[in-house]
């Protein structure tokens, strides 16, 4: 989903969904995006929970605000989601570094999205941990979500800044922080045995950066790694999350409006 403002405030903004085949035609008359001013400001995210991407406009010229709370699941019901919320370790050994907010982070998905059992080409979907991507003056949730459509699985490709890398099977229709660890070697998200037998198997190879069992990024599997690797013992770096009872949510002064049956392909696709 993209928001465009066209300059004027006299003009109304523009609504344009992810779809198989790229971009849609602007929307957003159907969506009623179109009835308002022209907005000077807007945030997505999944506010609600419920793993469909809201919209969040600020109107400058008449001082209001307007949640668009999207429903598509009531017009194409079934379909499945995953949202992944990153956090980078700035103190983790090796030249390069991940913020706390893993700003720069890419994240590759891949899922059976139309659910026919096989993985075509076309059911990858790549997003990328951005800040200040929005309209003017905004940030949009830094949480990554996916529509899976069909798909009740998917494979998650983790590419950190710091050159790490985790690969990740999870269950569809969650919210799950990830986080960065040292001595997760194998990269599925655990520090576990399989990770000791991992780096084992390549002590003493020189490697590039982000090279899986180079923990400490010195471009050598060495005894240093295996001491991360102890030090991790036992760590996951898969939690559930939810928001907090205390969390404020953007009061709306205008509607919480039914968002067109389009948004489903954009959940399915997007």
């Amino acid at each position: 989903m993209a928001t465009d403002s066209l300059g004027s405030h006299n003009a109304p903004d523009s609504l344009y969904l992810n779809g198989p085949g790229g971009l849609t035609g602007d929307v957003a008359a159907a969506a009623g995006l179109a009835t308002q001013d022209n907005a000077r400001g807007d945030i997505s995210g999944d506010y609600n929970r419920d793993g469909l991407v809201d919209l969040l406009t600020i109107y400058p010229w008449s001082g209001d605000s307007a949640l668009y709370e999207n429903q598509s699941d009531q017009v194409s019901p079934g379909y499945n989601f995953l949202v992944l919320k990153l956090i980078g370790d700035p103190d983790l050994p090796g030249l390069f570094k991940s913020s706390r907010d893993a700003i720069g982070a890419r994240v590759q998905i891949v899922a059976d999205l139309d659910g026919d059992g096989q993985l075509e080409p076309g059911e990858l979907l790549t997003r990328e941990v951005a800040s200040g991507s929005s309209n003017a003056a905004s940030t949009s949730s830094l949480e990554l979500e996916f529509g899976l459509g069909l798909a009740t699985s998917a494979t998650a490709t983790i590419h950190w800044p710091s050159g790490r890398e985790m690969v990740l099977t999870l269950a569809a229709d969650q919210q799950l922080e990830i986080r960065e660890i040292a001595g997760d070697y194998d990269g599925d998200g655990v520090v576990g045995p399989a990770d000791f037998f991992f780096w084992e198997s390549m002590y003493g190879q020189t490697v590039v950066h982000g090279a899986a069992a180079d923990g400490n990024g010195n471009g050598v599997i060495d005894a240093g790694d295996y001491t991360l690797f102890r030090d991790w013992l036992g760590e996951s770096a898969v939690t559930t999350f939810s928001p907090s009872a205390s969390t404020a949510v953007p009061e709306p002064s205008a509607i919480s409006l039914f968002l067109i049956s389009c948004l489903a392909a954009s959940r399915r696709r997007a």
